[in-house]
């Protein structure tokens, strides 16, 4: 069945019916309050043992260093989603024009520790919870910062 809307607003499933959610390269793109809101989804609709698979960009991308220490004071703050940038992240973006004029004005980069955690909040358990090999998974060159430049997750339903 195919389903179509603005994730995760639009998007429903009943209760308990889904098996498995892959989120390649999606949840970067949403503010607080809709991964809040995207986490809450799958805890409802996933079956126990149900899987969620996430892979997103980090903040440990080298067009994007000028923004870690920014990140890393959020962080240490406790600040739940310390790598959302709003309405502004073409100034902390060293990226050809070109690339720049296809990116959002916001952008929230998630590292693994606030994604496990609001995995776990949220009714799960971590199965895998890795920085992605940048020359296995073929990360663009101008991407590669540090081998922390993808974070990828398995979450199993508990």
């Amino acid at each position: 069945t195919k389903i179509t809307g603005k994730f995760p607003q639009e998007i429903n499933f009943e209760r308990g019916s889904v098996g498995a959610v892959c989120l390649s390269h999606i949840l970067h793109f949403l503010s607080p309050d809709e991964l809040d809101f995207a986490f809450e989804k799958f805890s409802r609709w996933l079956t126990p043992g149900g899987k969620v698979f996430v892979v997103t960009y980090s903040p440990y991308i080298a067009c994007f260093q000028h923004f870690l220490p920014i990140y890393k004071k959020r962080y240490k703050r406790g600040v739940k989603w310390p790598c959302w940038v709003e309405n502004n992240v073409h100034d902390y973006l060293e990226a050809p024009p070109d690339v720049l004029a296809n990116l959002p004005d916001t952008m929230n980069y998630l590292e693994l520790a606030p994604l496990t955690q609001a995995f776990e909040e949220n009714g799960f358990s971590i199965e895998r919870a890795e920085y992605l090999d940048p020359v296995k998974n073929n990360i663009p060159e101008g991407l590669v910062l540090d081998g922390q430049e993808w974070s990828g997750v398995i979450a199993v339903k508990k």
